[in-house]
């Protein structure tokens, strides 16, 4: 049955005034008791027992903020589901202003409106911690799922001491977009997969050209979580202790040569347009983009828009430069879905949810069309997923994201965590304290912020 066509508990129960007023009347002696309905029953009793009410429908609520020219792809992919099941699924796109508070307010008040919900890498473990979500490893571990066919980090992203809170729906991470086009009118070698950061240094010094309005390259989302962490990382450095609850890098000499590295490009070899250059571009452009830069470190998110502006015959792909010491690493992240813990159908919450990952849903509806890429590696690497970046060395970047992906320092302080580290990285970036004096006081910041944790998140 199409889920359009069926009736949810909450609207059945929300329309079900007058059926609750008939019961409560009977309870009290208002209306025929059981005897006297007996007493004049007629021939055509067992018509009447015939015509008992249907069983509820199966059905649950999936929830997500709206997501511009992707919703009607999930809902065609919600419909599939919900045939492939039997379980109705009722899409709810909400508000994404507000949308993680109104789902904590909601558990608070001890209620599940939606069984469902889209999660992110800020929210899952201040989630988790409150028991918002339940295990789903219990669930993948009674159903037999194949937990290898994920990218590492797609599921250690989201989980938290051995309790996995949500299933991605998308994964991915770090790319080098580079313009062949401006590599080759300067006669510099293409990045690969080999490429170590002296090429990159060398690559910058040739396509850097401020005189012509263009620039060498963008360092997006470039935080220690993020892009400036995997510069950390491929020097050898480190940022948190295993167990995630104090900050090294401020006194790690590695982990500020990388740093220092990243924070060089900007305000020594001045390698990244500066911010009269990218207003001139107009709203919502970004340099890559309009070609004022050559290469762009990013997430693989950004490969459409990067396509369109300079011309997929333009376009490729390499993985973040191998570091001093052969290390090779290279940031992930994406989205998921995670089950609510009030809901009243877990079981056929996490059946719709297991069904998603499944070849026959994965790779015959749109939702191959609406992530950014695949969780899982089956499909990443699949002809059906790759037929956008034919005659690219893509597969270059997914090998590293396999072999060397890190995560974006998901923990239970969520974006509070993100934003007292990268402050003081931002004013370095800026030109305005040195390298080693924002590392140094980045760390202690955020173990200050550590040292507050309660004892429970522990």
């Amino acid at each position: 049955m199409a889920f359009r066509h069926l009736v949810t508990r909450r609207r059945f129960m929300a329309g079900a005034g007058s059926s609750a007023a008939v019961f409560a009347l009977a309870a009290c002696g208002a209306v025929a008791t059981t005897e006297e309905m007996a007493e004049e029953t007629t021939e055509e009793a067992p018509q009447a027992e015939e015509s008992m009410p249907e069983a509820e429908a199966r059905q649950v609520v999936w929830s997500c903020y709206r997501l511009s020219g992707r919703m009607e792809g999930w809902d065609a992919t919600f419909e599939a589901i919900a045939e492939s099941t039997g379980i109705g699924i009722e899409p709810s796109w909400q508000d994404g202003s507000g949308y993680w508070d109104r789902r904590r307010a909601e558990f608070a008040a001890g209620t599940a409106p939606v069984d469902l919900m889209v999660n992110q890498l800020n929210w899952v473990i201040p989630g988790g911690l409150t028991g918002m979500f339940p295990d789903l490893y219990e669930f993948m571990r009674r159903d037999n799922v194949d937990l290898d066919q994920y990218f590492p980090t797609a599921l250690s992203s989201w989980a938290w001491k051995g309790q996995l809170w949500a299933q991605p729906f998308q994964h991915g991470g770090e790319v080098v977009f580079f313009n062949k086009q401006l590599f080759d009118e300067k006669g510099v070698s293409h990045p690969h997969k080999d490429w170590t950061y002296d090429d990159l240094l060398s690559a910058v010094n040739k396509l850097n050209d401020p005189e012509n309005n263009r620039w060498a390259l963008e360092i997006g989302q470039n935080g220690l979580h993020y892009m400036m962490g995997t510069f950390v990382y491929n020097f050898g450095g480190e940022i948190l202790n295993d167990v995630r609850d104090r900050a090294l890098y401020g006194e790690d000499q590695n982990s500020i040569r990388g740093a220092a590295f990243d924070v060089d490009l900007h305000t020594v070899h001045k390698a990244t347009p500066p911010p009269e250059a990218r207003e001139s571009l107009g709203s919502g452009i970004r340099p890559m983009d309009a070609q004022m830069v050559a290469f762009e470190f990013n997430g693989n998110f950004r490969h459409n828009a990067i396509r369109n502006g300079i011309g997929a015959e333009n376009l490729d792909f390499a993985p973040p430069p191998v570091g001093p010491t052969g290390i090779q690493r290279v940031s992930t992240g994406g989205n998921s879905w995670s089950i609510l813990s009030l809901s009243e159908q877990l079981d056929d919450a996490w059946e719709v949810l297991r069904v998603s990952h499944t070849r026959e849903i994965l790779e015959n509806t749109p939702q191959i069309e609406v992530i950014s890429w695949p969780p899982l590696f089956w499909a990443a690497t699949s002809e059906n997923w790759l037929r956008l970046f034919e005659g690219t060395h893509i597969n270059d970047v997914q090998s590293v994201w396999q072999s060397g992906g890190h995560d974006l320092l998901v923990l239970p302080e969520g974006s509070e965590a993100w934003s007292t580290m990268n402050e003081p990285m931002g004013r370095a970036l800026a030109g305005e304290i040195d390298t080693t004096e924002a590392m140094q006081e980045s760390a202690a910041r955020l173990n200050e912020l550590f040292s507050q944790r309660p004892d429970e998140w522990k």
